[in-house]
């Protein structure tokens, strides 16, 4: 008669398949470290990449901040040298003004 080892009578083949029921306390805790490693990874896998696009909303959103940042204070120099302009447009018809008798 062969001997059975307690090993070969858990083995997972494909023709035959083992059930939980079959297995060792020991292998059915390496098979939940397993189950729970992977889980852990994904997760930390997930979070690392809700982190790298968290970063890339913050960056896109300063770099949106700092393009229109740089738009207004051109825009801002352009209303400063028009403000001159007028300042000095209205300062001539003061001086019109004074001329004609006003």
């Amino acid at each position: 008669m062969q001997q059975v080892n307690e090993d070969e009578s858990v083995r997972d083949t494909p023709i035959n398949r083992a059930t939980v029921s079959m297995l060792a306390t020991v292998d059915l805790e390496r098979e939940l470290d397993g189950i729970r490693e992977r889980r852990l990874a994904n997760r930390l896998h997930i979070e690392r990449l809700a982190k790298i696009k968290g970063d890339k909303a913050d960056l896109t959103s300063f770099l949106k901040f700092d393009k229109l940042m740089v738009k207004v204070k051109k825009d801002m120099e352009k209303l400063d040298k028009l403000a001159d302009t007028v300042q000095g447009e209205v300062n001539r018809l003061r001086s019109l003004a004074i001329e004609m008798g006003e």
